[in-house]
């Protein structure tokens, strides 16, 4: 049942060399990356219940179990009737988690969480000194 579907509200990475970083602490999850020309996308995941970055790459996207069910590459998406999250909420007895997947050139970044928050701020602000403001806030 699982269906990627783009993040309208949400800049897709740049194609070339996005720089995604990724923060994390106990519950929650803040996400980096360069979307364009000077802008920068601080995507900030409250109540992170778990989350994955790494492989596969764009070019080996095709590997990826969404690849056939709406995912692209260099793209924002949320993941409807995710399997993931149907799993964690019937795991401890929680409903309403999202499934969000990020797809760079080198990696994919995917967490559950309750929500997610975005800023889009300057490339040349300090980017991860104003992700660990948002991480411990």
């Amino acid at each position: 049942r699982d269906r990627a579907v783009v993040l309208d509200s949400v800049p897709p990475p740049d194609a070339g060399d996005p720089l995604p970083i990724v923060l994390a602490k106990d519950g929650a999850v803040i996400l980096s990356y360069v979307a364009g020309r000077e802008l920068t996308v601080v995507a900030t995941f409250p109540f992170c219940n778990a989350h994955l970055f790494g492989e596969p790459r764009a070019k080996a996207l095709g590997a990826h179990p969404l690849a056939e069910r709406g995912l692209k590459p260099h793209g924002a998406f949320t993941v409807r009737d995710s399997s993931w999250a149907r799993a964690l909420d019937a795991r401890d007895g929680t409903a309403g988690r999202k499934h969000f997947v990020f797809t760079f050139r080198d990696s994919v970044f995917e967490c559950v969480a309750s929500d997610i928050g975005v800023e889009l701020i300057r490339e040349d602000d300090d980017t991860v000194k104003l992700m660990s403001k948002r991480l411990y806030k």
